[in-house]
């Protein structure tokens, strides 16, 4: 409670000091206003940037309303030029801007920007958009520009961000923990569950327009997760008429996929859809080699296995003008998914005189198949200042998978009876989300932001067993094996933040509190057990800058990581006669405090991000895995005391010349993991690096090249470490027929070197494991682009979904 009232009292305090910094008037300054028109059509024209310069610097500057109109006051008397830009449009230069104590305000009428060519007083500025943006309090990465994935999904996509990387199963971790928040389109849209990975499977890169990193979330986010946001963003067109494309795309070990997109714009009204048809064929090995130290034996495993998957994935979406004011969005998309697939293993174990104790055989014939929708509605409101705003986002998504996975066991040694199983596994998932966001604004420097949000989650997961018996051919239910489990969440939310600048000084300070309730029953053994709790989430943001190209920031933000579904089910499950499952209904959730301190300096072709963070969480979440007999291991999940996670990262883009970009960025980090109140003397530490370098050349009239190379290091774990991998990609891409056709060539994994190992050790055991696939493949590319002309474009304007810089839609934002 004492905490609860300091958060509050250090809020309200800055909150009405920052009301009359704000306010302050300067007598000895002017104001410069004006409004910016499009030329072609004579309409207004939203968030364009306009900046009043002095020599090469940048004296101030602000974004034009919905009305096109601007206002840039409290400016110290002198000559200026005012710059006015904006993309798809020419730059516009309005030179020679004299403010003094007899004219301290100018009105500059109207300006026009035109996308065609025109002649003006202006300085003509020809220039890519860059690769990777750094804003305030997030990266953004142009997909097409700095990821090439021709071919792939959104997990290829994710394997290519600075911190990131993704593990055999697809597991995503950003700065060494799994722990990271993914949503898509600003919403959680099932990426939060355990299948995970198999939805992000069902997203095609080139549906992608950007990935949007956060790695210290401040109030207005939601809470959930440890390190962070990695929010995806799809492709939204906004052009007048009709646009469409249709890609073809062939791979290496049979990998097609087809893909089908629209988008109809007319007056207030926007339609938009995609289609898309994806056959995956893959291979896969794996490996684990067990040493037993109390028994002396040694247990090898070798495996080998192909699948098949089938995908159908199908989004769309309308946007509706009402007013200049207001505006309705109704979105979704749908997915099937079909998987066969086969697996073959041997186990053998010894003693130490190389005695055989067992050997058998198991095949695996597994069939999947599963689908999942999601529905969206969002609002907007925009005040008579369109600086203030009101918006609400509801939305559902359902989820539903179901598995058959038969095995069949041939034991050699000691000589016993085949086994034959069953394994029929069914997962739902259904979730609603409401939210409200207000965004209040003081002045033209600081705005206070406050939101409610309502999360239900509803999941089942069922699995059954059934032995089949030789004698009468026919399978029986094993209830010894069979479960139910059922796990209801809600989660309610309230937060306010505020931030205040004034000229190159910036903060932000926030406060948000979650009630999270949590009831969960596995019906088989009528085992409850509820999950109850209550936190505060404060967050800060300082800001100053250095000149015109230097900026430093300092964040802090408080997280939580609530244990999943799957890790809280107490149901012993056996994987195989070697290795045995169960979740903890015990654990506590994790509460992790994050630090973070950046600095930005800008050169003329280049850029420089150097940072250092922070992290200690309390209760760490994690695996554990501890022998129970000679041979088998019960793997489950724990509560560690704690675990520390601190490094530093640098992300650079230069630009050389105007035909070539290199990005690139390298992390170093030390992650401490205490768990001595698991057993004693269980600890583990150990630093780790990782880094990825972009090189991306255009060749004028030849061909797009780009060399992309990704290394990780080992990292630590509490029972052992994850040895290092690496991958080098390379893509070609050339346009034909004014650029209608796009042809594009992208070899992955060239060295073939994406192999994933994990050493365990124990004082008991140690254990080696290994997993690979084929990842080495060869994918081509062919893109038609068809439509109405699309240099004629609409008034360009901010659209909430795609532009988190606004505010954060939804879930990213909250």
């Amino acid at each position: 409670m004492r905490k609860t009232k300091f958060y509050l009292i250090i809020v309200t305090l800055i909150f009405f000091a920052s009301l009359n910094f704000s306010f302050a008037q300067i007598s000895d300054k002017g104001k410069v206003q004006g409004v910016v028109i499009d030329n072609h059509t004579n309409k207004p024209v939203e968030s364009v940037t306009v900046r009043l310069m002095k020599d090469s610097s940048v004296v101030k500057g602000t974004a034009t309303d919905a009305d096109g109109k601007f206002l840039i006051d409290n400016v110290p008397f002198g000559m200026f030029n005012l710059v006015v830009e904006y993309i798809g449009y020419k730059e516009n230069i309005v030179k020679n801007v004299l403010l003094e104590s007899k004219n301290p305000s100018i009105d500059l009428g109207t300006i026009k920007l035109n996308a065609d060519s025109y002649t003006t007083e202006e300085i003509k500025v020809e220039s890519e958009k860059s690769a990777i943006e750094l804003t305030a309090d997030k990266k953004v990465f142009d997909v097409e520009k700095a990821l090439p994935t021709q071919g792939g999904n959104a997990i290829d996509v994710l394997k290519k961000l600075p911190s990131v990387s993704v593990d055999a199963d697809g597991n995503v971790s950003l700065r060494g923990s799994q722990n990271v928040k993914i949503l898509l389109n600003g919403k959680p849209a099932g990426l939060d569950g355990p299948n995970r990975t198999t939805i992000l499977e069902q997203i095609p890169a080139n549906q992608i327009a950007n990935i949007e990193m956060i790695t210290n979330p401040g109030a207005k986010y939601e809470a959930e997760r440890e390190t962070g946001i990695i929010n995806i963003v799809l492709k939204k067109n906004d052009d007048l008429g009709y646009n469409g494309n249709l890609t073809l795309n062939g791979g290496t070990h049979d990998k097609y996929y087809t893909s089908l997109g629209f988008n109809v714009k007319k007056n207030k009204v926007n339609i938009y859809g995609n289609y898309d048809y994806r056959i995956y064929n893959s291979l896969s090995t794996g490996s684990s080699d067990r040493t037993n130290f109390l028994l002396n034996t040694y247990l090898n495993q070798n495996s080998s296995g192909t699948s098949r998957n089938a995908n159908h994935y199908g989004r769309g979406g309308v946007d509706y003008d009402i007013s200049d004011n207001q505006s309705l969005s109704l979105s979704g998309y749908y997915y099937n998914w079909d998987m066969r697939g086969s697996e073959s293993s041997n186990y053998n174990s010894f003693d130490n005189l190389n005695n055989p104790l067992l050997q058998y055989i198991s095949k695996t014939n597994n069939l999947g198949n599963g689908y999942g929708f999601n529905s969206s509605l969002n609002y907007t409101l925009k005040f008579k200042n369109p600086k203030q705003t009101l918006t609400s986002d509801f939305y559902f998504n359902k989820n539903n998978f179901d598995f058959d996975i038969n095995v069949f066991q041939n034991w050699i040694f000691p000589t016993s009876s085949p086994i034959q199983q069953d394994q029929l596994l069914n997962n739902t998932q259904n979730s609603f989300t409401g939210q409200v966001d207000y965004v209040q604004p003081f002045g033209e420097n600081a705005k206070l932001e406050t939101g409610a949000k309502g999360i239900y989650k509803d999941n089942n997961r069922d699995i059954k067993y059934e032995n089949f018996n030789f004698a009468t051919n026919l399978y029986e239910y094993d209830a010894s094996q069979s479960n139910t489990f059922d796990f209801k969440e809600q989660v309610y939310a309230l937060y306010g933040t505020f931030s205040s600048q004034y000229k190159g000084f910036s903060y932000s300070l926030g406060l948000r509190g979650e009630q999270s309730v949590g009831n969960a029953e596995l019906a088989t053994t009528g085992v409850k057990f509820d999950k109850n709790y209550s936190n505060l989430f404060p967050s800060a943001s300082i800001s100053q800058k250095l000149g015109t190209t230097e900026q430093i920031q300092v964040t802090y933000s408080r997280r939580i990581n609530r244990p999943q579904m799957w890790a809280l089910n107490p149901f012993r499950l056996s994987l195989d006669p070697s290795n045995i499952f169960a979740g903890n209904p015990n654990l506590k959730p994790e509460l992790i405090d994050s630090y973070e301190l950046s600095f930005n300096k800008f050169f003329t072709t280049a850029s420089i991000t150097p940072s250092i963070f922070y992290r200690y969480t309390h209760d760490k979440i994690d695996r554990t895995r501890f022998l129970i007999d000679s041979n088998t291991t019960l793997t489950s999940y724990d509560n560690f005391s704690s675990s520390k996670s601190y490094g530093v990262e640098l992300v650079g883009n230069a630009t050389f010349f105007k035909f070539w970009n290199l990005n690139g960025s390298v992390s170093y980090y030390k992650t401490e993991v205490n768990a001595e109140n698991i057993q004693v003397g269980l600890t583990n530490s150990d630093f780790t690096w990782s880094g990825r370098i972009s090189s991306s050349m255009t060749l004028p009239n030849i061909a797009s090249l780009q060399l992309s190379y990704y290394y990780s290091g080992k990292q630590a774990v509490a029972q052992g470490e994850m040895a290092p991998f690496q991958a080098f990609d390379i893509s070609l891409r050339k346009s034909f027929f004014d650029n209608k056709l796009d042809v594009g060539l992208r070899f992955a994994d060239v060295f073939k070197s994406q192999e994933f190992k994990v050493n365990v050790n124990d004082p008991s055991y140690t254990e080696v494991f290994t997993r690979g696939f084929d990842s080495r493949n060869v994918f081509l590319t062919l893109t038609w682009k068809f439509g109405t002309d699309n240099k004629q474009k609409s008034p360009p304007r901010r659209r909430q979904q795609n532009d988190a810089q606004d505010r954060p839609t939804d879930g990213i934002g909250f």
